[in-house]
Formats: structure tokens, C-alpha cells, sequence
């Protein structure tokens, strides 16, 4: 039990590939050297620790920096190559060499928390910041970067603490100087100190000296819709597909998306709307509009709200704001509620019942006896290969009148109002008891007899079926499996660290009593073998 809870303290990573970049190299000193001297450029090495929680992070902010930097060879060295270098290694899990002419003129340790080696970029590559004279010059050449602070010569140092501090948090923050007339004019404000440009949207945030709100400043108003916003994000989705993003469009979408930040609003391109079209009702006018959440599977119904007229030949961005602010103003405070997807309620089986979203919170909060839930995703190969076990297991709990129903719901087709249990992925199993007011997941191994095992022990019906033992060793490994899986990005949730421990402390206990019971065996057997 020892050994199984000091591996629950330890930092578990995961060795992602050599390639770190596709257009930075991953080189050895000696190559990255020879590099410099043929090219006489500024060569940037890092070494980027693996087993670094920030590597990821790190990697995508330096490749950020090196399409800004197009005057220096970014590089990424091996482990190996820096053998010379263990010295600086010592309380730094990584370094930064500064490479020129074939000699290695700098070297900084750099901490995970230490974010400063991108102004040091700035510096060793020599930039120099050019004073932008005309509007329309620095207008133009906004987009490089992902965010860019503007500011005058005379809060210059202060800027470069703030590119700093936002980078540490955001990613790669250019810095570009202009005159007190031009920032007044592009930052709307005479007294503008900052402008903060977002290039996201192609906004420009007029910020005062106050890193909270230069934070806020960068989060944008609105966004080009990608895919990985229609399976991560928490908010519900405005989305948008006019087939041209036209200047009238684009300050519709800034007006709406600063005056409701607990709304993403979003360009959508065809291909957005069409993913879009599989989880919730869009309308397929010549503008197509949706108004949903794909994460959590609902969708405010928008039909018959906008005049067809005015999304297929008569746009007019004054009653397009009208009926959308007055439809965003009634979403958030509650005066309109979303309808969650769901499939139809199937026929009632009384061995293993197929759950949808229209019957799932009937199914948990079940008074009559206790409900145990398998959430799956039909294309998830380990439910697939789960189902058949979890059938097995209905089967004999219905056989023994053990008073728990079992059920399945499919939750890529299937959403709730009051959402699902906190799990780490599917398959994962759930037991509700008392009317659904307390419910607890199943750690075990996916194995009929273990599910039995383990409900006779957190459930408080009376199941009589008899059951195997576990292997030990599977169990051992079963154990180590689920502990060395766990890492900040993938955490127990906070309402099951209870449950988790209790589990891992009650299957340690039973490995250390089988281990005793065994040893007890074979000093028997060897004190038998002694008596003849």
C-alpha cells in the first residue's frame, strides 16, 4: 500500500516526439555551430526539457517567435548535445544559447515560470523598433504577431514589462512604437497610454497600466471559429456564416461580442456550419446563423426570428443587431432556455436500458432502487469492447434481484440541463443512489466479477452473486495503470478524489493481505516440507 501511494505523489509525463516544430530543426550543438558559421546569422538553441509540464507551452510560444524573428535560425538541441552544460541544468530545466560565427556567446537557465527569454529575443536579434510615423503604415503592418502593444518612446521600458508579463500568459506580444497622435487616433482614446491589437479579430483595446485588464484586453471579442471551439468551449456559440466577411459584418460581431462576454461570437466558415448543422438546427438562409453548444450538446431555437428577407437579399445591420442583442439580453438572463439533443426515448427494457437525454435524469434519480450508468460514445473502441461485459453484468444483476438498474446513454448524441458526472473520459460507469443525491464512479477492472465485487461494497442493495477473486498481479497492474495516468491535465475531479482514494486504499489493503496470505502459505508448505 505504501509503494501504491508514494507513486500517487510523483509528476508523470509523457515523452512527446524529437520533432518539436515543423519548421524549427532539432539539432546538436556541434551542427547548430557549423550552422552559424556557413550562414553568419544569429543562431537561437534551446534545449526544452521533455519532462517539462510547461514544454508544450514553451514550444508553441518559440514557434511564434520565430516567424517574427526572420532574421535568426531558431533550433532546438538535443539531450545529449549539452552534456557540457549540466552546471546550468541544476536548478533550470531548460536553455537558452545564443549561437554566433560558430561560438556559443550566451547561455541562460530558464525556469519554467521564467517566461523572459522572449524579450531576450527581441534584444539578441538585434531588433530595432521602428518608429511608425503614419497611420496607415502601422495599420497595415498590424497581424504579425498575436497580440501587439502599441505605445509612445516615452512609456517604451514600461511596454516592454507588460510584453513580458503578457507573454508569460498568452504567447508571443509584439511591441511597436508610434507617436501620441497616432495611438490616440487607432486606440480611440486621447489619453491612451496602450493599445493592445488583437489579431484574432482585429481589434484594438485601449488599456491603462493595469495587467488585469490588459489580461481581459486579450481575450477577443469576437473569433474565427476553428474546431477545437466546438469541442472545448463552455459558452454558448453565436455563429455566423455570411460567405464574405465584409467590414459591416465584422463591427456587427465586435458590437455583440463586447457587449456580451458570457457569449462567444464567431465567423463560421462553411465547414464550421456544417459540423455545427449535425448537433443543432441552423438557419440555412444565404446567411446561415446557429446559436448553440456542441460541447454540451444544446441549442437556443432561433426559427422564425430573423425575417427571411433580411438573411437572403435585404441585409440590414441595424435590425440584424436589434433582433440579435434582444435575443442575447433574453439568453443570459434566463428568459429563454436552450433544448438540450436527445434521441428518442426508446422502448423500456428491464435487464439494460438504453438512456437518451429526454429520460436521463428520470433514469439517475430513481427512488424505487439504485441506477448504474455507463456513459459511452458509439466510435470509442473501449466502450465497444465494454459493452458486452456491462450486458453480462445487467444480466446477472437482474437475475439476482439485486435492485439496481443498469442503463447506457450515449453522450455524443444525448445532453442534459443539468449536465453529467465530472469523469476523465468514456467509458466511465456511475452508481446513483438515493434518488440520484449521492452517486459514485467505479475505478475496477473491466471484468463482470470485479464490477460485482466492487457494487457490493459502495451500493447498499443486497447482491447475491458469487464472485472470483482477483489475480493479484492484474490488480497490481490494474493499479499502477490508473495512478500513472493521472497528470495535472487529466486530474481526478475534485468530487471523486474521495471515492478515487478510498478505492486505491481498499484494493491496496486486499493486494497486502493476499501477499501475506501467500507468504503464510508457502512458510506452511516449507515447514512441511521440514517435518518430512
Amino acid at each position: 500500500m505504501i509503494f501504491l501511494f508514494s507513486i500517487l505523489s510523483l509528476s508523470v509525463f509523457v515523452p512527446l516526439s524529437k520533432t518539436y516544430s515543423a519548421s524549427i530543426q532539432t539539432l546538436s550543438l556541434d551542427e547548430v555551430k557549423s550552422n552559424s558559421q556557413l550562414t553568419h546569422l544569429t543562431h537561437f538553441a534551446l534545449f526544452i526539457n521533455e519532462k517539462s509540464k510547461q514544454r508544450k507551452n514553451l514550444t508553441q510560444k518559440v514557434d511564434q517567435a520565430s516567424i517574427l524573428h526572420d532574421n535568426v535560425v531558431f533550433s532546438y538541441l538535443t539531450e545529449k548535445s549539452i552534456e557540457n552544460y549540466t552546471k546550468e541544468l541544476e536548478y533550470s530545466p531548460h536553455l537558452f544559447l545564443v549561437v554566433k560565427e560558430g561560438n556559443v556567446e550566451n547561455v541562460f537557465p530558464i525556469n519554467d515560470e521564467e517566461e523572459s527569454i522572449f524579450p531576450m529575443f527581441d534584444f539578441f536579434s538585434e531588433t530595432k523598433h521602428h518608429l511608425f510615423t503614419e497611420e496607415t503604415e502601422l495599420l497595415e503592418y498590424l497581424g504579425k504577431a498575436p497580440f501587439s502593444i502599441i505605445t509612445t518612446q516615452e512609456n517604451f521600458e514600461r511596454a516592454q514589462q507588460i510584453q513580458k508579463d503578457v507573454a508569460a500568459q498568452m504567447g508571443y506580444v509584439e511591441l511597436l512604437l508610434t507617436t501620441q497622435q497616432i495611438l490616440a487616433t487607432v486606440a480611440e482614446n486621447q489619453t491612451a497610454i496602450f493599445g493592445l491589437y488583437r489579431r484574432e479579430d482585429g481589434f484594438i483595446v485601449n488599456i491603462i497600466d493595469d495587467i488585469e485588464e490588459i489580461y481581459q484586453a486579450t481575450y477577443p471579442v469576437y473569433r474565427m471559429l476553428r474546431k477545437d471551439d466546438l469541442e472545448t468551449e463552455a459558452q454558448p456559440i453565436f455563429a455566423i456564416a455570411p460567405g464574405e466577411l465584409t467590414e459591416i459584418v465584422q463591427e456587427l460581431l465586435i458590437e455583440l461580442g463586447a457587449s456580451f462576454p458570457e457569449i462567444v461570437v464567431g465567423y463560421a466558415t462553411q465547414e464550421i456550419m456544417t459540423t455545427l448543422s449535425k448537433t443543432a438546427p441552423i438557419l440555412d438562409t444565404k446567411i446561415k446563423i446557429a446559436f448553440t453548444n456542441p460541447r454540451e450538446l444544446y441549442y437556443y431555437n432561433i426559427s422564425g426570428l430573423y425575417p427571411t428577407e433580411l438573411l437572403e437579399n435585404d441585409f440590414n445591420a441595424d435590425e440584424f443587431y436589434r433582433i440579435t442583442k434582444d435575443l442575447f439580453e433574453r439568453a443570459v438572463n434566463g428568459e429563454i432556455v436552450p433544448e438540450y439533443q436527445s434521441e428518442d426515448i426508446p422502448e423500456y427494457d428491464e435487464v439494460f436500458q438504453k438512456v437518451v437525454g429526454k429520460n436521463y435524469l428520470d433514469f439517475i434519480s430513481n427512488t424505487t432502487s439504485e441506477s448504474l450508468i455507463l456513459y459511452m460514445k458509439p466510435t470509442c473502441p473501449h466502450c465497444r469492447a465494454i459493452m458486452p461485459v456491462i450486458t453480462e453484468l445487467a444480466t446477472a444483476l437482474h437475475d439476482a434481484k439485486a435492485n439496481i438498474r443498469v442503463g447506457y446513454i450515449d453522450i455524443s448524441r444525448n445532453g442534459c440541463s443539468e449536465g453529467f458526472p465530472s469523469m476523465r473520459g468514456v467509458p466511465t460507469l456511475y452508481l446513483f443512489k438515493d434518488g440520484g443525491k449521492n452517486k459514485t464512479q467505479l475505478y475496477c477492472q473491466r471484468t463482470k466479477d470485479e464490477y460485482i465485487r466492487n457494487l457490493k461494497i459502495i451500493s447498499d442493495q443486497k447482491i447475491d452473486i458469487e464472485t472470483v477473486m482477483p489475480d493479484s498481479t492484474e490488480l497490481a497492474n490494474h493499479l499502477l495503470t490508473i495512478i500513472m495516468s493521472l497528470d495535472e491535465e487529466n486530474p481526478v475531479p475534485d468530487e471523486e478524489k474521495e471515492a478515487f482514494q478510498n478505492y486505491l486504499e481498499r484494493e491496496s489493503n486486499l493486494l497486502q493481505s493476499m501477499s501475506n496470505s501467500t507468504e503464510t502459505n508457502e512458510t506452511q508448505q516449507n515447514d512441511e516440507k521440514q517435518e518430512l
